[in-house]
């Protein structure tokens, strides 16, 4: 007989997501130590070195993916941030002296080399720089991950249901591939509202739960689970009635969304920004013809760009019409010179 369950934590981006349990491996809490032969440390480096680079690919080819798709170019700088830490010193070339000088496996030589790191993070007395150390650890586990012969990407969802990530930890290269899955939603032992990790979810607006502290060894695979992520609350395996009652609400938040997005639309379509010749006319409206061909000969060899200010609000109608000028004037006028232009209404 299943047992049902609640657990509590962060929700660091709000949503209902109801779905099956997909387990996710986490690569530091399966490393062995062992010590190897001085005839093969050589080739023990080799190993460390070629896992880096391909991490290295691995991270290049979801950049490029991503900036080819739909996810907003500026989760790159999160995989720019992931991209200096692997070619750091500290990551890349001291766990390779570990190795030479213990004569142990890469793997360990790696966890000790982040074990350091983490220490030195967590002395630091800002918060949001205190819990950078996440991305030095999600970063040297894509490295394990290599190291551990296991794929760098996050397993295919189940089509049938929605499917629930359940990791100890999960870097912003992982929720990126949110838009080449199904998943519904994710939840973590780990984390925090100001990770790399939680601002990505919020920005793809995934469902997502942090700071669980044992999710990852209490819940079981393919276990159905209720995601919360505005209350921070995940329930396990729920009787008939909390999953009613969960699935009504979250057709009362797709409702509501839906609702938003044509709220949205109609509002863009209110005010519309006028185009350049709408803005010409609005200016010459009414004027004799004669004015206007003297007005173009004062303005003479001009060229002119019109930047049309975006409202601020939908009581805002007012919009300012700058005009900039390049080259000198062929009627005595000084470089620069432009006429003066007025905001309409």
């Amino acid at each position: 007989m299943m047992v049902s369950f609640a657990l509590h934590g962060v929700g660091v981006s709000g949503g209902i997501a109801i779905g099956r349990a997909q387990l996710v491996s986490h690569a530091t809490l399966e490393v062995s130590h062992y010590t190897i032969p001085a005839t093969k440390v050589d080739a023990e480096i080799a190993r460390f070195s070629v896992a880096v680079k391909e991490v290295q690919k691995e991270l290049e080819g979801l950049h490029q993916a991503m900036t080819s798709g739909d996810v907003p170019g500026e989760f790159g700088a999160f995989l720019d941030v992931h991209w200096m830490i692997l070619n750091d010193p500290t990551l890349s070339e001291v766990p390779k002296k570990i190795i030479m000088e213990q004569r142990c496996n890469a793997e360990w030589a790696l966890t000790q080399q982040l074990s350091v790191l983490v220490e030195q993070f967590e002395q630091i007395e800002d918060a949001y720089l205190r819990e950078r150390k996440s991305d030095i650890v999600q970063v040297g586990e894509r490295v394990l991950k290599r190291l551990l012969g296991k794929p760098g990407t996050l397993p295919a969802a189940v089509a049938e249901e929605q499917t629930i990530l359940v990791a100890h930890d999960l870097s912003p290269a992982d929720v990126i591939q949110f838009k080449n899955h199904h998943y519904g939603a994710f939840l973590t032992d780990v984390g925090g509202a100001t990770s790399h990790t939680a601002i990505v979810a919020r920005s793809l607006n995934v469902p997502a739960v942090v700071a669980t502290h044992n999710a990852r060894a209490l819940i079981r695979e393919s276990e159905m689970l209720i995601v919360d992520g505005h209350a921070g609350v995940v329930v396990v395996n729920p009787d008939r009635s909390v999953l009613a009652e969960y699935r009504l609400k979250q057709s009362q938040l797709e409702l509501e969304r839906q609702k938003l997005k044509r709220l949205r639309g109609q509002t863009r379509e209110h005010h519309r920004r006028p185009s350049h010749r709408a803005v010409r006319q609005h200016r010459t409206a009414g004027r004799p013809r004669a004015n206007a061909r003297k007005r173009r000969h004062w303005c003479g060899p001009f060229s002119f760009r019109i930047f049309v200010s975006q409202p601020r609000g939908p009581a805002d109608r007012r919009r300012t019409v700058r005009v900039l000028s390049r080259g000198g004037a062929g009627d005595g006028r000084p470089p620069g010179h432009h006429p003066h232009v007025r905001p309409w209404r």
